[in-house]
């Protein structure tokens, strides 16, 4: 079965600890908004050989769509188009359209630097970026939806809502979906976790994820989220939140309940 959604983080940076990869992060929150999931996520180095081979391999799954972030600017180490062309079997073109692009964004001159970011894989478009200077990538490989973004959180979050989501919404179905959440005092997580298995059994298609909040030390908060994709959402993730709720407040604990209207399919 083809994925819908796989997003690939490039940088050096992003392994060693430099940089904490928030564009994930903020991705997987934006996407779950409009009715949409990440299958899976990888990050890669600034090797063009090993993202050239990641890059074929992930496209070999035929996702729906494949969203790429970092490796787009000026300086030697950017080379993401260099192997999402290579797994394209393409070559790099100078866009036309991405020079003019970078030209408005820049005072001084067009060094060979600022020009780099205009070489695209081959029958690909740039995408306009509002916030800096490197064109986002746009290309499709059969039923696969490519987009490339630059790294910078502003810049990708702004090409992301400007002229991303609705390529996702040209590809793929939002579900129908609902969730919840609740916040559980007064009980080790050690010991909220069978009542949290004793749900998930009655209650067929419910997601539920604990999360404590900083130790067991203390008994600090439990954050239960929950989540349903099936028939009926709504009543199911309001089913699971008041049967865990139950079974916490019989064990001595607390319950805070939050919840969120479905989203609709489209």
């Amino acid at each position: 079965m083809a994925e819908d959604i796989v997003v690939v983080g490039v940088g050096n940076e992003l392994l060693d600890g430099r940089t904490v990869n928030t564009n994930l992060a903020w991705l997987g929150k934006r996407l779950e908004d409009e009715g949409y999931s990440i299958a899976r996520s990888v990050i890669l180095r600034d090797d063009v050989n090993e993202l050239s081979r990641r890059i074929s391999e992930i496209i070999r799954d035929k996702p729906r769509v494949l969203i790429l972030t970092g490796g787009l600017g000026p300086t030697w180490d950017d080379i993401t188009l260099q192997g999402l062309a290579r797994a394209l079997h393409a070559k790099l073109v100078l866009s036309r359209s991405a020079l003019r692009m970078i030209r408005s964004r820049i005072r001084g001159k067009l060094t060979a630097e600022r020009k780099k970011m205009a070489f695209l894989p081959e029958g690909s478009r740039p995408l306009k970026n509002n916030k800096g200077t490197a064109p986002g990538v746009y290309v499709r490989k059969g039923s696969t939806r490519i987009v490339a973004l630059p790294g910078v959180p502003e810049e990708m979050m702004d090409l992301f809502d400007r002229q991303v989501l609705r390529v996702i919404k040209g590809g793929l179905r939002r579900e129908v979906r609902a969730t919840g959440r609740m916040t559980v005092r007064g009980i080790p997580e050690a010991d909220l976790a069978p009542m949290i298995g004793k749900v998930k059994d009655a209650i067929s298609g419910v997601y539920i994820k604990s999360h404590v909040r900083y130790s067991e030390v203390g008994l600090s908060p439990i954050e239960v989220f929950f989540s349903s994709r099936g028939k009926r959402p709504a009543s199911d993730v309001e089913e699971a939140l008041s049967s865990l709720g139950a079974l916490v407040t019989a064990a001595g604990g607390t319950t805070k309940i939050r919840s969120s209207p479905p989203s609709s399919a489209q």
